[in-house]
């Protein structure tokens, strides 16, 4: 998994994991509000899902992961909103 030393215990992240996109990004008592289909993009790494359909294709190719994909990089890309920046 990872962990550099047996005794050392992992980083946490609790979300609210939705089938709604209604709250995407916010946050419900402390807890960021992520929807099941976003989830999925994020994991498959297809941004280009959340434009409107007439913007789809006018992009370059674009990646959440510039370095390549690791849980802490999916983990930061949730947490720090990137899934949500710059779509409409």
């Amino acid at each position: 998994m990872g962990l550099s030393e047996a005794g050392q215990s992992p980083a946490l992240y609790a979300w609210v994991v939705d089938t709604s996109i209604e709250f995407d990004g916010e946050a419900v008592d402390g807890f960021r509000v992520v929807s099941r289909e976003v989830m999925e993009i994020a994991l498959r790494d297809e941004k280009h899902f959340l434009r409107p359909l007439d913007q789809v294709g006018e992009v370059e190719e674009e990646t959440l992961y510039p370095k390549g994909f690791s849980a802490p990089a999916f983990v930061q890309v949730i947490e720090s909103e990137n899934v949500w920046r710059d779509v409409v």
